[in-house]
């Protein structure tokens, strides 16, 4: 057996063994038999693929691999992914930077399971002896949703950071979770993680200055009083973000 170019053989063997489930069942029985053996095939296939995309990453030469080429190896990896689920998932993180520690190396991607439960994972490598190791893994909090992502002009010299956001999968509206995050060679730290925002859409300046606009819930759900959405605007500090400015927009 011998899975399609491009596709892990894990990733392979979970598509092949879910079609075998009987995925209604395992839906509406939350105790059977079905979903037990659903739930061990998803986990260990899914460990599986993410240590087949680490074990890709160890290999390269980091010295010369560019981010670009990582990219569109994990865009192939979860092409069908994105295909079906173009507006909750973004293209495949990489990003390769040379910082006083060193080279890193920062990749993140979503992978879609049987019943539409996406796992994240955003991974940080340091360039060893002329290979990526990895050193530091992250989005759990992004578990249930889809993923984009967007490098920004760091301010604190030494780290990469990073801004990452996607809506839930299982939600009747659009509610969108929102994280930055920094990776420093060692390890990631959170800069800033707000409450979760609905409709809310993402904008970014060449200098870092960020432009959310969302859904005020109490307005539109309770009060019923438009003006409905709120654009928020906010600069970058060593801390994270500051929002300097707050204001409702005319529907």
């Amino acid at each position: 057996m011998q899975a399609p170019k491009g596709l892990p053989m894990s990733k392979f063997i979970l598509l092949l063994l879910l079609s075998l489930v009987p995925l209604v069942s395992v839906a509406q029985t939350a105790d059977s038999e079905d979903l037990r053996r659903y739930r061990n095939v998803r986990d260990s296939v899914t460990s599986g693929t993410q240590w087949e995309i680490h074990s890709y990453v160890s290999k390269l030469d980091s010295g010369h691999a560019t981010a670009q080429e990582i990219r569109d190896h994990l865009d192939r990896i979860f092409s069908e992914d994105k295909r079906n689920f173009s507006k909750a998932i973004g293209p495949s993180l990489a990003l390769v930077e040379d910082l006083p520690v060193g080279r890193l190396l920062v990749t993140g991607y979503v992978f879609v399971r049987g019943l539409h439960e996406p796992v994240s994972t955003i991974a940080g490598y340091r360039s060893i002896n002329g290979r990526f190791q990895l050193v530091a893994s992250t989005g759990a909090d992004f578990d249930g949703h889809g993923l984009f992502t967007a490098q920004l002009p760091s301010q604190v010299p030494g780290e990469v950071w990073i801004l990452a956001w996607g809506p839930a999968f299982t939600f009747n509206g659009t509610k969108i979770r929102m994280r930055m995050i920094a990776f420093d060679g060692t390890q990631f730290r959170d800069l800033w993680t707000p409450d979760d925002m609905l409709n809310a859409k993402v904008s970014i300046s060449a200098q870092g200055a960020i432009t959310i606009e969302h859904r005020d819930p109490e307005r539109y759900y309770i009060r019923r009083q438009p003006p409905f959405t709120l654009r928020d605007e906010y600069i970058l500090r060593p801390t994270g973000p500051i929002r300097i400015s707050s204001s409702y927009v005319p529907e």
